[in-house]
């Protein structure tokens, strides 16, 4: 999950989708898994693939906050480049 978190703050996307592809079956009850896949197909344009991103991160995390959440990265950049994605991918 931390390479994930790497990749999509240089903006390797599709990295994050190909590293979650490959191993994110160990991970499939980690929020930060369906954050990311959701966020990274978000910023590709991918809508379908965020759309069941975000269906899997509500099952495991029904109360996600956004804000919350990407208030725990440091810099603001990275807050709304996590922030922005989400959008993308339809998170409300």
């Amino acid at each position: 999950v931390n390479l994930a978190m790497a990749y999509y703050l240089v903006g390797r996307y599709a990295d994050v989708v190909a590293l979650f592809d490959r191993f994110g079956g160990a991970f499939e009850e980690e929020p930060a898994q369906h954050i990311l896949l959701a966020a990274a197909h978000g910023q590709l344009g991918e809508t379908a693939a965020a759309t069941a991103a975000l269906q899997r991160l509500r099952r495991v995390s029904p109360f996600f906050d956004a804000e919350v959440y990407a208030g725990n990265l440091a810099e603001p950049a990275h807050r709304e480049a996590l922030l922005e994605g989400l959008e993308k991918a339809g998170l409300e």
